[in-house]
């Protein structure tokens, strides 16, 4: 999966599971909005400063991060959940396997090391369109959740990734939450326009609740 995470948790477009279940209905109304245009999507990941000048090294989540100075409303998420801060991307220089970012106030090492572990991220409506087949991890969230035979399992309430695959999370009608890979192997459709995600009943999928 490409990129971008919901603010609690989420990075740039995602890639769709193929398009092999039958459709279904739209999402919960209970469910929060799937598409809201203040839902911040995560576009990398500081991991340590760079330089004595306060440039941070991202590990970055999209396509391209020569585009990261024009999006508007940028911030910076403090690990472990906390409120966001505004962030002005200022210049960004491509270092492979990442980028160097120069931030609006940072101007020292010791400042920039303050910021490791944040993530670094935009609003979903300051984002542009998803390529073909790919998609916004943010438009997910508040989705229904099906099975491919139609039974309804709950909606979606996030992604979480621990290394590896990211996990759909899906909030049951009993409060409970499964964690489910974003594979082939258990997801069969993710459908933000028909308001659903249709996943495979892989043994034991239904346990954890």
């Amino acid at each position: 999966m490409k990129g971008a995470a919901p603010a609690s948790p989420s990075p740039a477009p995602a890639s769709r599971p193929p398009e092999s279940a039958p459709p279904t209905s739209s999402r919960r109304e209970s469910a929060p909005p799937a598409t809201a245009s203040g839902l911040l999507v995560r576009l990398g990941l500081i991991r340590r400063a760079h330089g004595i000048r306060g440039g941070v090294r991202v590990e970055y989540f999209g396509e391209d991060p020569l585009e990261l100075p024009r999006l508007s409303g940028t911030v910076l998420e403090p690990p472990g959940g906390g409120d966001p801060v505004p962030a002005e991307i200022l210049k960004v220089k491509l270092s492979p396997p990442g980028i160097i970012v120069s931030l609006g106030g940072i101007g020292s090492r010791d400042a920039a090391e303050l910021l490791r572990g944040f993530y670094l991220s935009a609003p979903r409506g300051s984002l542009p369109p998803p390529g073909e087949d790919e998609l916004y991890q943010a438009d997910l969230i508040g989705l229904a959740v099906r099975l491919t035979d139609g039974t309804e399992i709950g909606w979606v309430s996030g992604f979480s990734d621990f290394g590896g695959a990211p996990n759909l999370e899906v909030e049951t009608p009993s409060g409970g939450t499964l964690m489910i890979p974003w594979t082939e192997t258990y997801i069969a459709e993710a459908d933000p326009e028909e308001g659903r995600v249709t996943v495979k009943d892989a043994p034991g999928l239904l346990d954890q609740d």
